[in-house]
């Protein structure tokens, strides 16, 4: 029951009793205590933060600030370099108390999709934020993924007691002109003008690797990618690509795409950029480069290539 979660709660971590002192005082098992109180954090009735981060990752964070004029970053411990899923898990838990930090009462948050993104959703404590409003910047897949864009967006304003905006449109059109039909739209450009001027928006840095999220979810062919890689393309925000500097790269994709644009997040007073592994280095360093975030999560090995690939570059660049 939700009195006995509570309670077995506040005694251990409260009263801070035993594991064994709560067994006997409620009549039930060690092993039913530990249960209980791992249900408790999931349900959200226990919430843990890290006060102190680790001072490694604080060096790391004053290193990228000389590099790169960002408003902040979040540099959490990297368990794996080599696990992905490991590293998408742990910047869900930095973006989850991230956003929880820096929600206030009547702002609006722009959204938008991607895997690392959707791994905070679970870890987002229920708190109500007056007047919050949380808009999709991107038109919604067409099929069943907790990256979809509306998922993310709707799952955060029920967090938040917020109220969520979304786009009635596909993520990307069949065609440039069913794309220019859907972007003529005034309810898309309503959604898309509140996006715009949005006070945080949160984007998710693709790269141009067969396994990317576009290669995935069907939008791109290997062979469309490969002339996009010959174009200097490095990375990718919400299916606009761009290079090393930051400098925007066309594809066949772009008038296809319902959603913002580089110089519409860019318009975004302050956009948070999520991301991490070795693959993702030079794209989340053409994101910082070409002003599309300024706020960086992620991973240390990753912040560490970032700046040892940004020294390389100035010096190739003299």
């Amino acid at each position: 029951s939700k009195e006995l979660l509570v309670r077995t709660a506040w005694l251990y971590y409260i009263e801070d009793l035993t594991q064994k002192q709560i067994s006997e005082m409620l009549g039930i098992s060690r092993i039913k205590v530990t249960r209980i109180l791992n249900r408790a954090r999931e349900k959200g009735f226990v919430y843990i933060d890290i006060i102190d981060p680790l001072s490694n990752c604080l060096e790391i964070e004053k290193e990228l600030k000389k590099f790169f004029p960002l408003k902040d970053i979040m540099v959490i411990p990297t368990i794996d370099k080599n696990d992905m899923e490991k590293i998408k898990d742990s910047l869900g838990r930095a973006l989850a108390l991230y956003l929880r930090r820096i929600l206030k009462n009547d702002i609006t948050l722009a959204t938008a999709w991607g895997s690392t993104i959707s791994y905070a959703i679970p870890y987002l404590r229920a708190k109500t934020i007056e007047g919050l409003k949380v808009v999709s910047v991107l038109g919604g897949l067409m099929l069943s993924s907790g990256e979809n864009p509306f998922d993310i967006a709707s799952k955060i304003a029920e967090r938040f007691a917020g109220t969520g905006y979304y786009l009635h449109a596909p993520a990307i059109a069949d065609t440039k002109e069913d794309g220019a039909v859907f972007m003529a739209q005034n309810q898309v450009n309503y959604i898309l003008n509140m996006a715009r001027n949005a006070d945080i928006g949160i984007v998710s840095i693709g790269d141009i690797t067969p396994n990317s999220t576009l290669i995935k979810v069907g939008f791109i062919t290997d062979d469309t990618l490969n002339k996009i890689r010959e174009k200097s393309a490095i990375g990718e925000i919400l299916g606009r690509y761009y290079d090393i500097d930051g400098n925007k790269i066309s594809s066949k994709l772009d008038k296809r795409i319902i959603g913002l644009d580089l110089d519409g997040i860019k318009k975004i007073k302050n956009v948070i950029g999520v991301s991490g592994g070795m693959i993702k280095v030079k794209p989340i360093l053409g994101a910082i480069n070409g002003g599309y975030i300024n706020t960086l999560i992620t991973d240390e090995n990753t912040a560490l290539s970032i700046v040892s690939e940004e020294k390389k570059r100035r010096k190739r660049n003299g």
